[in-house]
């Protein structure tokens, strides 16, 4: 029974958004369980929150009339249909929140998802707040931060969010505007690096830009590449494995978080490890 009350004390002291070890999400959904449903969409982020999945990823541009939405691309022709069932034109950012409101987010994916509307940030907070599934901020744009951070304090959501961005300015901003706030700087390696110089080349832009987070595409990830990275006080977050093989060898080699298409499988592996 005190082991039971221990625990429950402790969870109420960390909050529902405990990582075990890590103070990341170890199973991040990539636009949420975007395999399941239309990406950046609040149907994929409740599929998210359903697999247990400990984090969602969600991209964000501002409107023309100043609002944070989620999209991935900018441009809307892939995901996005117009009133007419066409694929819509131009980029979010050439339009206000009511005239997105008009279009269709989800029918790309499947008629199941006809009709679903352009996700804000707020609505996609609002929806992961009080779950155990944190947020993961990409801000695509500059100029987003205080606005981002506002939201993020706003819902109490600062200690369960991470910004990311491959802006290293963007995280440096963010560090001086909320150090509370985890914010990790986007990155791939060099065609002509080693890992070794890509590992200094991170922990010297790391260092300038006062974070110790780095989201990494995963392909460079070895065991000897993320200690190095671990040594110098580095939390490792990878993007994007889907193939399961793979992801059990990003765990096994001590990564911190994995972002994924498929969070269920994920999950599964990382229960196991």
């Amino acid at each position: 029974m005190k082991h039971v009350l221990l625990s429950l004390a402790l969870t109420a002291v960390l909050g529902v958004y405990a990582f075990a070890d890590a103070d990341v999400p170890p199973v991040v959904g990539h636009r949420g369980n975007s395999s399941v449903a239309p990406e950046n969409t609040l149907s994929a982020y409740r599929s998210c929150i359903e697999t247990g999945a400990q984090g969602a990823e969600c991209d964000i541009y501002r409107t023309t009339d100043g609002k944070l939405v989620l999209d991935h691309d900018g441009a809307l022709k892939r995901t996005v249909r117009d009133a007419d069932g066409n694929p819509a034109a131009g980029r979010i950012t050439d339009y206000s929140l009511a005239e997105l409101r008009t279009m269709d987010f989800g029918v790309w994916k499947g008629e199941q998802f006809k009709g679903e509307k352009v996700a804000t940030l707020e609505e996609y907070l609002d929806l992961l707040k009080g779950t155990t599934c944190a947020p993961v901020i990409e801000l695509k744009q500059t100029g987003l931060e205080a606005d981002t951070i506002a939201a993020v304090r706003a819902r109490g959501m600062e200690k369960e969010t991470t910004i990311i961005a491959f802006n290293a300015d963007v995280i440096k901003e963010c560090r001086r505007l909320a150090p509370e706030i985890k914010a990790a700087w986007l990155c791939t390696r060099g065609k002509n690096e080693t890992n070794d110089q890509y590992a200094d080349r991170i922990i010297d832009k790391l260092k300038e830009i006062n974070t110790t987070y780095v989201d990494l595409e995963h392909s460079p990830a070895t065991p000897e590449f993320v200690k190095k990275l671990h040594d110098n006080g580095i939390t490792v977050m990878v993007w994007t494995a889907d193939d399961p093989a793979r992801i059990k060898a990003l765990f096994d080699m001590g990564v911190d978080s994995v972002t994924t298409n498929v969070p269920a499988t994920a999950l599964e592996i990382w229960k196991k490890k």
